[in-house]
């Protein structure tokens, strides 16, 4: 990626900011939403910490846990992705919808 951020860091990030406010963002959490085992969701919370990307903060209610909070640099990568995916999509889509056109078309004509 562009802000030199690997694509599990990216979903990682996205499920802590995206996250309902009745939701408590831990490790378990994380590894749950992205589909991790807990060892890698440790990793990679590990990296995106050092990077600056999250903090940990200690459960005040279970101390053996910790609530992960994206950082005001974590936000801004993400802004800044967001900002190039929309571009992205934004060049992409009228060829995406020219050629959802053509199959919307062709469909029936040709499986027989």
């Amino acid at each position: 990626m562009a802000t030199g951020l690997h694509p599990q860091q990216h979903q990682l990030l996205l499920q802590v900011a995206g996250a309902p406010d009745t939701a408590t963002v831990t490790i378990a959490y994380a590894a749950e939403r992205l589909g991790l085992k807990h060892n890698s969701a440790v990793e990679l919370v590990d990296r995106s910490e050092r990077e600056g990307l999250l903090t940990r903060m200690e459960d005040a209610s279970d101390r053996r846990r910790a609530i992960l909070r994206i950082t005001r640099k974590g936000n801004q990568v993400l802004d800044r992705l967001a900002g190039e995916h929309g571009r992205e999509l934004m060049v992409a889509a009228p060829r995406l919808v020219r050629t959802l056109e053509h199959i919307r078309l062709h469909a029936g004509s040709g499986a027989r």
